[in-house]
């Protein structure tokens, strides 16, 4: 039988980021090659679930932590593909999944020489990760808990290996363009310029809903990457990945993160 491979990736508890899962699945599927058990990783108001009751001040994003939960929701078994929901896959993600975690270390990232650790995208041993994590009680109630693992793989890096391959290729970064060959998944982090905002403030606008993001919003600096973006969210929406599949059916509410109101862009940056 064909090993499955669990995935799990970070968005939005209220639908906000419709667009930009939309096309996390499509892409990932569209290239796979063996099949994928993809779990969205978002807050919750049902006390009964594990992403209820989370602390969540001052996080960038409303799921900036939730990536530490992963290996309790796993029973602490197996491994694992952590990634958050801004992402255009490029290649098979077996080829990831397939690597080797180097002997000692909880994680695969990417952090080659020159560029900054970052957990966006993930390959977790659950099992060896519990030495390093807090019960996910305790995680719920620290909300710097993201930093402090930041800081503790960055500090040890006998804590975490390095991904063969561009698997996580922050706004085309280090690369040659949207087309280059060697990218295998595009992170297009930058919070203010992310392409699929201005699909979801159109949809939301018609539902009387706004963004979580209230920052400055301008469109992204590289404009292959925002064309292709477009061309992927209508291909995914021709094959059935509507935003309306990923809509919830009540909506979330208020998230207690990090406001951006009042913020600037100045040179490419948001001040």
């Amino acid at each position: 039988m064909t090993e499955r491979i669990p995935i799990y990736i970070g968005t939005s508890a209220g639908g906000e980021d419709a667009e930009s899962q939309a096309v996390a699945e499509y892409t990932l599927r569209k290239y796979a090659s063996q099949p994928l058990d993809i779990t969205w990783l978002k807050l919750s108001r049902d006390p009964s679930s594990i992403w209820y009751g989370w602390n969540t001040k001052n996080w960038g994003t409303p799921f900036s932590g939730l990536r530490w939960g992963v290996p309790t929701l796993r029973s602490f078994s197996g491994r694992a593909i952590y990634m958050d929901g801004d992402i255009i896959c490029r290649a098979d993600v077996a080829d990831l999944w397939n690597q080797t975690i180097p002997k000692g270390a909880f994680a695969s990232v990417n952090a080659p020489a020159g560029i900054e650790l970052r957990t966006c995208v993930m390959l977790l041993d659950c099992g060896r990760a519990r030495k390093y994590l807090q019960p996910i009680e305790a995680l719920k109630k620290v909300y710097k808990h993201y930093e402090i693992m930041i800081s503790m793989l960055r500090k040890d890096q006998s804590l975490s290996g390095v991904f063969d391959g561009m698997w996580n290729c922050v706004d085309l970064k280090m690369s040659t363009g949207a087309d280059d060959p060697r990218i295998r998944l595009i992170h297009y982090s930058s919070q203010w310029e992310q392409p699929h905002l201005r699909h979801a403030a159109k949809r939301l606008m018609a539902r009387g809903k706004k963004h979580w993001f209230d920052g400055p919003v301008v469109p992204h600096r590289e404009p292959a990457l925002r064309a292709l973006f477009d061309e992927l969210l209508a291909e995914a929406i021709s094959e059935g990945y509507t935003p309306e599949m990923y809509e919830p059916s009540e909506p979330f509410g208020h998230y207690d993160i990090r406001s951006y109101a009042g913020r600037h862009i100045v040179q490419g940056k948001m001040v």
